[in-house]
């Protein structure tokens, strides 16, 4: 980790004493600090976001703020998940340090995603105002680019790209934000890489050709490419992590959304509309200094391909260019969470979600059982009949384990089941043959066996035989 100068130290102390004077591109904590990159500095990068499935905390995306309203991320990072939150001033995903929890009330994909491959892979998710981001506390926005800097960051040294994403090939992802600088690397050079039809005018590049050994990775995708503008003194959002082959190789950089080549399109559709103050104008005063960038490792090991990142694409959710403040947020019916915008008849009465006991109460106001059938058995949805939308989704939900949905896609059966949404959580499917096998040797398994120690080890865990010689124990 690079050092802290004793002249940087003093201007961060005034600094973290003037918080919430800061404007965008500005940050309160100098960088210290993915492939080949290490540990952030806490708080150091405060436009981060960190995308999870709603209620969950395992982060799959990352994410930049734009304004206190407004996220911007990669597409594919949307096209299966429409349930979404964004956590702000995440930085130990292991421990609560202050971070906010927001729930992404509308999904705006650019128009030309899924026309061409991974082209125009930007997607920007939208708060309520209820919700908005506190840009005068641990979150900043970045700057987005003034629409003639691309020759400038062009030719700049390095960018900085950070995430949550996974540090090597087929490794674990960190608990803590990482952060690394990555040098431009020309279209010329990228689409030599990997060929001219794949690169578009939409797309850059970063990374080290020949050398290798820095690089965002699976995980990372959606999280900002940032640039620092020198002359305005902040940092500027100039690309979304997107796609690659590999992740930190000599033959193949990194490919990110180029922000300023949409740069209409995300204006069109960000900028707070909530009133009040809303920080995100660059500073009449900039700082004098570049923040130190991140002390550069060598991976031992390319990480996974970011092309295979992301979920798969969907007709899930609503379509979020034309929804509108009054219209039924179609996502977040029968989601379990009461929200005040759906308990109408025209939205079903959010699916029950406001009626009956331990009512989640969230993300409404009134939070009042409006629905005048409710308890009468003539409800159009809700408990006994089926969620299609969560039949197969990995999650075990007691409202599908029924034949009639198809128990609920086999969710609750089998190792491993997922009970963050349910209480009852039994395979109720009478057709489920659950897989019984060893996975040490059958050999050893029998040796065991007549040793007469099945029972020894931890299932749960995954440790000793009652967990590794299941078929010849007999534990299945």
């Amino acid at each position: 980790m690079g050092k802290i100068s004793t002249g940087i130290a003093s201007t961060l102390c005034a600094l973290a004493l003037a918080q919430g004077t800061f404007g965008c591109g500005e940050s309160d904590v100098v960088l210290d600090r993915i492939v080949g990159g290490e540990d952030a500095v806490k708080h150091s990068i405060p436009w981060q976001a960190a995308l999870t499935s709603r209620g969950s905390n395992f982060v799959f995306c990352g994410g930049t703020v734009i304004d206190e309203t407004h996220i911007m991320t990669a597409a594919h990072c949307t096209e299966s998940n429409r349930n979404l939150d964004v956590l702000i001033g995440e930085h130990d995903v292991t421990v609560a340090q202050g971070e906010t929890r927001h729930r992404v009330a509308r999904i705006i994909d650019h128009p030309s995603y899924g026309t061409n491959g991974i082209d125009y892979d930007y997607s920007i998710l939208e708060l309520d105002c209820s919700d908005k981001i506190n840009l005068t506390d641990k979150a900043r926005a970045a700057c987005l680019p003034s629409g003639t800097d691309a020759s400038r960051y062009e030719s700049a040294a390095t960018y900085n790209v950070s995430g949550w994403g996974t540090l090597a090939s087929g490794g674990s992802q960190p608990e803590v934000l990482n952060v690394v600088q990555v040098p431009p690397v020309s279209d010329t050079v990228c689409k030599q890489q990997y060929g001219t039809s794949s690169i578009t005018p939409r797309m850059m590049c970063a990374g080290k050709p020949g050398t290798g050994g820095v690089d965002s990775c699976q995980g990372d995708s959606g999280g900002p490419l940032t640039w620092f503008d020198s002359q305005s003194g902040t940092w500027k959002l100039v690309g979304v992590v997107s796609w690659g082959v590999g992740c930190g190789g000599p033959n193949h950089s990194g490919v990110y959304a180029e922000v300023e080549t949409v740069l209409d399109w995300v204006k069109e559709n960000s900028g707070s509309n909530c009133g009040g103050s809303n920080p995100t104008a660059a500073p009449t005063n900039p700082p004098t200094e570049a923040p130190t960038g991140p002390t550069q490792t060598t991976p031992t090991t390319e990480g996974p391909n970011p092309t295979t990142e992301g979920p798969n694409p969907t007709t899930d959710g609503p379509n979020p260019t034309t929804e509108s403040p009054d219209a039924c947020q179609g996502s977040w019916i029968g989601d379990g969470e009461c929200d005040d915008i759906n308990n109408t008849e025209e939205c079903q009465w959010d699916g029950g979600d406001c009626c009956g006991d331990n009512v989640v109460t969230d993300h409404c106001s009134a939070c009042e059982c409006l629905d005048p059938d409710f308890g009468n058995g003539t409800t159009t949805e809700g408990p006994g009949s089926c969620r299609p939308e969560w039949i197969g989704d990995g999650e075990c939900d007691d409202i599908n384990n029924t034949e009639e949905c198809q128990w609920d896609g086999g969710d609750c059966c089998g190792d491993d089941v997922a009970t963050d949404y349910c209480t009852i959580c039994e395979c109720l499917d009478p057709d489920f043959e659950e897989t019984c096998e060893d996975n040490w040797s059958e050999r050893r398994c029998r040796r065991v066996a007549r040793r007469g120690r099945c029972d020894r080890g931890n299932l749960d865990q995954g440790r000793g035989p009652i967990a590794n010689c299941r078929k010849t124990c007999e534990h299945c």
